[in-house]
């Protein structure tokens, strides 16, 4: 009689974070503002905002060490000591750059990256394909819901 065991080192509930080289809608819970979200590979992020006449069309492209505004052509690059430190655009930046670094967490059936990054504490949701669904950030109560995430 022969019993035959497997044994594995890698857990049940492991998942691999899609954290860069995606694009996907979002809304800001907190506004109502929306627009489109893309992470490139090299970590560049750009935020189109959709809406109403003021921001409509308003695109941010960020980098780690500036952000360029675009409003219907007209472009400024501002350094990140020019821009206010609690900026969602760099926190959201840093927290994707700080997340690679940890581990996601299983709660009932949502993966959850939770860390700090020199913007501040966030909290990163993943659903069950790796994509992120929300990103919240702790010290601005802002919270970015995403939805229909692609990879690029």
């Amino acid at each position: 009689m022969c019993f035959a065991v497997g044994c594995s080192n890698s857990e049940e509930n492991e998942i691999s974070p899609i954290l860069s080289g995606f694009t996907c809608e979002f809304t800001i819970e907190s506004s109502g503002l929306s627009g489109e979200l893309n992470v490139e590979k090299d970590g560049v992020l750009t935020i189109c905002f959709i809406g109403d006449d003021i921001i409509n069309g308003l695109k941010m492209q960020v980098k780690q060490e500036s952000v360029t505004v675009d409003v219907n052509g007209i472009t400024e690059t501002y350094s990140r000591q020019e821009v206010p430190e609690n900026s969602p655009a760099f926190c959201i930046y840093d927290a994707l750059i700080a997340s690679k670094q940890i581990k996601p967490k299983l709660s009932g059936d949502v993966f959850t990256l939770n860390g700090n990054s020199k913007s501040g504490n966030f909290s990163i949701k993943l659903n069950n394909s790796g994509f992120i669904s929300e990103i919240a950030l702790i010290n601005s109560d802002t919270v970015f819901l995403l939805k229909n995430q692609i990879n690029l």
